[in-house]
């Protein structure tokens, strides 16, 4: 054989032999990779169930406590007119359950019975309309000893034009309200409220526990997706529900007006969140969860988005994101290798 022809032969060899072992390790990278991106669906939808099932945990006892507060007043197990008793039964359902911050009974007539949690203890406003209209409020330690009692001259707050109110009473059910941002405590919150009728179906009043969320925002934080990964829950209009540092942004937020709202997570979101949001607009979620690969900026993401109820028609979304590289990195460092 010439010399030639062996070099070329000997050449041509080892071309094929590098060409295999590049499509060997091409085809096992891409099955290694397809195994990561399974990986990562079945870990986003375990911790999608997690903040779920937490939520509805966080979320119920707020339900619950409106729901059996009507039933014990149309069973007249209070009378309506009762407020002293009402309010000892109101206190002793916020010292019992740490996730209610406040319950109310508001009547047609705009008498309203509030009790809600302070900073130091508990406070009471009742509106009476006895030979006019009288507002008393009731400053209370933890345990529940009198602080201060005065009377508000200047309070105008009338129940029957909130938003709590107005839904349950239209709806003739018991209701959720959006999440929306506390007048006094400038933390974000949302209301159960449901209406109380007697025998001949007339309304006597609304009943309404408030639950703070604020919590939530602090185990979405902790939710371990990966190092780089975030978690996030808004409503169907797209309010946060929770989001990292939720409390922060609305402290922030306080600083330029007296009454924040709650922003939409497109404006408080990073790059991924907002592509994660409109990528998932294009598909109907219904009642599954949807995991997308997408890019967001110059980093390409692995993010799902899944709806879930609270009750009464009411469905929040949860959102997570973790780029690729996240779950890869070290699989494409061997690769390169």
């Amino acid at each position: 054989m010439l010399p030639w022809l062996r070099y070329i032969l000997i050449f041509v060899l080892l071309v094929i032999q590098l060409l295999t072992l590049i499509g060997v390790l091409a085809s096992s990278r891409a099955n290694t990779e397809g195994v990561l991106r399974d990986h990562a669906r079945v870990v986003m939808q375990h911790l999608v169930e997690s903040a779920a099932e937490n939520s509805l945990r966080f979320v119920q006892p707020a339900e619950r406590s409106a729901r059996l507060t009507v039933r014990m007043l149309q069973e007249g197990v209070f009378d309506l007119n009762d407020n002293s008793k009402i309010e000892r039964y109101f206190l002793a359902q916020l010292q019992s359950q740490d996730q209610l911050n406040g319950m109310y009974l508001a009547k047609p007539n705009g008498e309203f019975l509030y009790v809600k949690r302070d900073a130091n203890g508990f406070l009471t406003k009742d509106i009476r309309l006895i030979a006019g209209r009288v507002v008393r409020l009731t400053s209370r330690a933890a345990n529940l000893k009198v602080v201060v009692q005065k009377t508000d001259l200047m309070d105008q707050y009338d129940p029957r034009t909130r938003p709590w109110y107005l839904g349950a009473f239209k709806a003739k059910q018991q209701i959720w309200t959006g999440p929306y941002v506390f007048f006094t405590s400038k933390k974000p919150g949302l209301t159960s409220a449901a209406p109380v009728f007697n025998a001949n179906g007339t309304l006597l009043g609304v009943v309404g526990v408030d639950v703070e969320i604020t919590k939530l925002s602090e185990f979405i934080e902790r939710i371990p997706i990966s190092e780089h990964g975030q978690a996030f829950i808004m409503d169907e209009k797209g309010m946060a529900v929770s989001f990292p540092k939720l409390a922060q942004i609305l402290l922030e937020e306080s600083k330029k007006t007296d009454q924040p709202v709650l922003p939409k997570i497109e404006r408080i979101g990073n790059e991924a969140v907002q592509t994660l949001i409109k990528r998932s607009s294009l598909t109907a979620l219904g009642s599954n969860r949807n995991f997308f690969e997408f890019e967001a900026g110059k980093t390409l993401e692995y993010g799902m988005l899944s709806p879930f109820s609270i009750g009464y028609g009411t469905k929040w979304l949860i959102g997570l994101h973790a780029p690729v590289s996240d779950f890869t990195g070290e699989i494409n460092a061997r690769a390169s290798r």
